[in-house]
């Protein structure tokens, strides 16, 4: 399974246009069970849900028993296959409130790592960053703008896309996710000597986020309200996240071996993946 999602399946100092805000959080557990569904494209061997836009429409992708990875967008019962043409393989990471998607997919050519829109009429344009080996388009907004990852053997930066062009780049080692239609940025970055924490860019602003007594959180979608959704590291398996109000909440699918959320929409519903005894699963709670 290809690309930094799938893998999962598996500071400044004092820079003086950066404001570095720690952010002190208490904790909550919450049970999602009745306002819990599971996606699965149907006869996939897995399926993971990668974002959600406010009309309710989900963008993620599906494996099949071949290892063949493809991708859709749903409006949580039908599906629409969405793959970049001639692409052997396609990645979908997030969709914004027009409908428009980006991912990235992988091509006979090489075996690089190629971003994507596609804009809601179905049209495709690539997204690549020459140079670098990998382009990872994974969130955008009602502007198009859209943020990423690239990178090369041992270094990746966040980035965003702007109108056809790269107009900023991360410190290395850093992952932006999703933004949302106030620019607001949500990602992660590698922390030394081995840990993984996020943050939250808004104008000049950096936030710190870092589920408590976790040494691994990743963000991966925040909405127009500025909650943030993810995953962190615990108790020997992985569990979803909500970060809403400076309040942490945690989200795990029941019976699951682990859960990650990945998109949430305005209206709160977060999508995102479980693994089960039976596989992987999309869910939308």
């Amino acid at each position: 399974m290809k690309g930094s999602r799938t893998q999962h399946l598996k500071a400044r100092g004092a820079a003086t246009a950066v404001l570095i805000l720690l952010l002190f959080v208490s904790l909550a557990s919450v049970a999602p069970a009745a306002a819990q569904k599971t996606l699965d494209y149907p006869n996939a061997a897995a399926t993971v849900a990668s974002g959600i836009n406010d009309s309710g429409t989900i963008v993620g992708n599906y494996y099949n028993s071949d290892g063949s990875e493809h991708s859709f967008v749903s409006d949580g019962q039908s599906f629409t296959n969405i793959d970049v043409p001639k692409a052997v393989w396609t990645e979908a990471a997030g969709i914004n409130q027009g409908g428009d998607v980006v991912g990235y997919y992988g091509n006979v050519a090489d075996s690089l790592m190629h971003g994507f829109l596609r804009t809601a009429d179905g049209k495709f344009s690539t997204i690549d960053r020459l140079g670098r080996f990998n382009t990872m388009p994974l969130g955008i907004n009602s502007s198009r703008t859209i943020v990423g990852c690239m990178h090369n053997p041992g270094t990746m930066h966040g980035w965003v896309w702007q109108n056809g062009a790269f107009v900023s780049l991360s410190p290395a080692y850093a992952m932006y996710n999703a933004i949302n239609d106030a620019g607001t940025i949500a990602g992660w970055y590698y922390a030394a000597p081995a840990s993984i924490r996020s943050f939250v860019l808004s104008g000049t602003g950096k936030t710190d986020v870092a589920f408590p007594g976790s040494a691994d959180t990743e963000a991966y979608g925040i909405n127009d309200f500025g909650a943030v959704v993810g995953w962190y590291a615990g108790a020997g398996t992985s569990h979803g996240f909500l970060l809403e109000n400076g309040q942490f909440t945690t989200i795990n699918v029941a019976g699951a071996n682990l859960t990650h959320a990945l998109g949430i929409n305005t209206a709160g519903t977060i999508v995102g993946y479980f693994k089960d005894a039976s596989g992987y699963h999309g869910f939308v709670l």
